[in-house]
């Protein structure tokens, strides 16, 4: 299930990124992707414990699978995101404030 793992970390940067260079750098954090790796472990294995409860059929299976990986929604680890957020929106301002600036003759 490693692949959900890197889709929900992607669509949990996207939610979470307010720009482009942001999602980069959530997406590049260790301490973000280790948090999101052992809460995707806790959920899954919350699943195989809810298994032997659930239906057998192969499409009743995926789709409790994913209504508990959603649950990814629902958390994140806002002191980290801050923090990069903080740090980037300084990285912005020292662009804008290095760019030339030209003019037309």
């Amino acid at each position: 299930m490693m692949k959900d793992y890197f889709k929900y970390f992607g669509v949990g940067v996207k939610k979470f990124g307010k720009t482009i260079n942001h999602s980069q750098q959530l997406l590049a954090n260790h301490g973000i992707a280790k948090w999101w790796y052992a809460e995707y472990e806790k959920i899954e294995a919350r699943f195989i414990e809810a298994m032997p409860h659930l239906p057998l059929h192969t499409n009743s299976l995926e789709y409790h699978y994913f209504g508990f990986i959603n649950q990814m929604n629902t958390i994140y680890p806002k002191p980290l995101i801050d923090a990069i957020s903080v740090s980037v929106q300084k990285e912005e301002i020292k662009i804008t404030k290095t760019l030339p600036t030209y003019y037309a003759n």
